[in-house]
């Protein structure tokens, strides 16, 4: 029995005068106990980062995924198409578009989740997923570090501020072998932008397959990385309003469109002042691009 009824017999037990102390705290206690039971010890075996994909398919059969002998090996391995290799017996048919969007994300609306312990854990499924590698076509990554002085306690204690050494090169090894990519969505903030520039830069990362770029404050050094690049577009969210000193985050990553002979359009955001088409355009040295600054259109 689900210790949240247990927590509700024990709450109508307690209904007597002189007792509203009590029921007060046992009513705080059944939300977190029972969530923690749900989320920790019924862990699922399908891979997280599969589950963080939110796709119908894996919604619907999510039961009869896990009543494999193996969900993982099933999904990542393609059993499916190799019968004589020890595949499950199941008349569930993987659809080919199940690993197109993939996420690294612990800052939606969702269980609170550390942000480089989250990042390694989903890059370590994905890194074992031959599938994932071979058909992801978008990747968005968004690592949000619960490391200021408002931070609880707990998420003190599961997050490091600093970002863990392992991270860069596994960051890397996925990018490297997602052979596929189309679409790169960057939401890492500025403050580790450098460090993921050196640890990319070092191992002469090239993303051949990237044509679409969507990029946090500082993060425009991935830019020159994708030769293929047609479209750039400013990402992170309000990440750009922490800017106060240094370089010119804008006009950064608007110059690194210099460096992408292919780009054809340039998608920014006019809520920062001196935004505009014309001052896009001075900096680029594409013949021809499309640029848009929430609903203003300029070719040039």
């Amino acid at each position: 029995m689900k210790l949240a009824i247990i927590f509700s017999f024990f709450a109508a037990a307690l209904a007597i005068p002189g007792m509203s102390s009590v029921q007060t705290w046992l009513a705080g206690l059944q939300q977190p106990i029972s969530n923690f039971i749900d989320n920790s010890f019924r862990k699922s075996t399908i891979p997280q980062f599969i589950l963080d994909t939110k796709h119908p398919w894996i919604l619907d059969n999510k039961r009869k995924l896990e009543g494999l002998p193996n969900a993982e090996a099933f999904l990542c391995l393609n059993l499916q198409d190799h019968p004589g290799n020890n595949a499950p017996i199941t008349d569930l048919e993987i659809p080919p578009d199940l690993f197109h969007n993939l996420v690294i994300d612990n800052n939606s609306i969702g269980p609170q989740r550390p942000g480089w312990p989250n990042a390694i854990d989903r890059l370590t499924e994905i890194n074992r997923c031959p599938q994932a590698l071979a058909s992801a076509k978008s990747l968005y990554v968004d690592v949000f570090v619960y490391c200021d002085e408002n931070t609880a306690l707990w998420s003190k204690i599961r997050e490091p501020c600093q970002a863990p050494a392992s991270v860069f090169p596994l960051f890397g090894d996925v990018l490297e072998s997602m052979n596929s990519l189309e679409h790169l969505e960057w939401g890492i903030r500025h403050d580790y932008a450098h460090i993921f520039e050196e640890s990319f830069r070092s191992r002469n990362l090239t993303l051949p397959s990237v044509t679409s770029l969507k990029l946090s404050p500082l993060s425009h050094f991935l830019v020159a990385m994708c030769p293929n690049l047609e479209r750039l577009e400013r990402g992170g969210g309000l990440r750009w309003n922490d800017y106060s000193n240094g370089p010119d985050w804008k006009a950064l990553l608007i110059e690194s469109g210099v460096s992408a002979p292919k780009l054809k359009h340039s998608a920014m955001s006019s809520a920062h002042a001196g935004w505009s088409p014309s001052m896009i355009a001075s900096k680029l040295a594409t013949p021809k691009v499309s640029i848009h600054i929430d609903g203003l259109c300029a070719d040039v």
